[in-house]
């Protein structure tokens, strides 16, 4: 993972938007490779949602400042199997 500071390491973060529905992981404090095991579950009823997962760098523990956007992904439900974890690397 990149670093968004000079500090050399990230307090990563993800949100995930489905919708109008958004949840946002716990901050993952001074790591390069941040897991966190966190899974959340929403009802879908059209198959051609799309989910958008953001990764963010925590501007506000170290420096007072507005989150860094690491990167984004975004994901039409209909290419997921059902029944199946998926795991980010």
């Amino acid at each position: 993972m990149k670093t968004r500071d000079c500090r050399g390491s990230t307090d990563a973060f993800c949100v995930a938007k489905h919708g109008n529905k958004l949840v946002r992981t716990r901050t993952i404090i001074d790591s390069f490779s941040p897991t966190g095991n966190e899974q959340y579950t929403w009802e879908v009823f059209d198959p051609c949602t799309v989910i958008t997962i953001g990764a963010f760098d925590n501007g506000f523990l170290h420096k007072g400042s507005n989150d860094s956007r690491i990167g984004k992904v975004r994901i039409r439900l209909s290419t997921l199997e059902t029944e199946r974890v998926y795991r980010l690397q």
